[in-house]
């Protein structure tokens, strides 16, 4: 019996893991969510040694409270705070989510730690971003955190391609939480495998900010979208043709339908 056991257990874990694949199986950062009203009491945040309760809103008003005390406030016209703690082996951080009601889009998303009686902003992922591209649609979200790095995902509808997916690092360096480089990999566009049909002539250049053409792309062409290039409020997309051949074309900062797949593209 224990020998038939086995037998079907071995075939059975070799099929989830090739189904998930090894990334796809990680888990998931672990964090506590506070959502408008929620409170937890879990954690000794302000390091006397007691444990502090810590809540989102007050029913009245959009803040954060430790303890009854007002401890943060949104500066912007946020109807309400989206809260996730994460204790991590030597910190806890808080990522707070500043949303407009009416529309359930964020309006700020950054990265905060307690501190001598407040909450010090130690990274803003939104601000970050939003100065550079024709925010349409943005949202972003935590896919992996650590005490000193954090992978962020966001989502845009560019102008072109409509929505893509890109991956963000940050990391904890001299002192200060940086950005990590101006291109990103595109985990996904309207199309799960990234691969887009084109509408017009698109020409694809060298390289971000380029003058030379090496190909164009044909109505009908068939492209795999790879890469996002974002710098000085400029948005370039690495693509991929039938052929193998690589290139680059700037992401117009307007309504613009370049793909037959595309989505309400920018």
């Amino acid at each position: 019996m224990k020998k038939i056991t086995k037998l079907l257990i071995i075939p059975f874990v070799l099929f989830i893991i090739t189904i998930c694949g090894y990334d796809k199986c990680k888990a998931a950062p672990k964090y506590i969510s506070l959502d408008n009203g929620a409170e937890n009491s879990q954690y000794d945040i302000t390091g006397n040694g007691k444990k502090d309760i810590i809540k989102n809103g007050d029913g009245n008003n959009c803040a954060l409270y430790i303890n009854g005390k007002q401890a943060f406030k949104p500066n912007n016209k946020a109807d309400y705070l989206s809260v996730k703690l994460y204790p991590l082996k030597k910190n806890i951080y808080f990522i707070i989510s500043e949303n407009y009601m009416e529309t359930d889009e964020i309006c700020g998303y950054s990265m905060y730690q307690y501190k001598s009686g407040k909450f010090e902003k130690l990274c803003d992922f939104y601000n970050t971003v939003i100065k550079n591209i024709n925010n349409i649609h943005f949202g972003i979200n935590i896919e992996q955190i650590s005490d000193n790095k954090v992978t962020v995902l966001c989502h845009n509808q560019f102008g072109g391609t409509g929505i893509l997916y890109w991956n963000m690092l940050y990391q904890y360096q001299d002192g200060k939480w940086r950005l990590k480089g101006n291109s990103y990999k595109i985990t996904e566009a309207a199309t799960k495998n990234k691969k887009l049909t084109s509408k017009t002539k698109i020409k694809i250049y060298e390289k971000p900010g380029s003058n030379k053409i090496l190909y164009t792309i044909k109505p009908g062409d068939i492209i795999t979208t790879s890469r996002l290039y974002i710098k000085n409020k400029n948005v370039y997309i690495k693509v991929v043709n039938s052929k193998g051949e690589t290139g680059w074309f700037k992401s117009p900062n307007k309504t613009a339908e370049y793909f037959e797949e595309a989505v309400f593209p920018g």
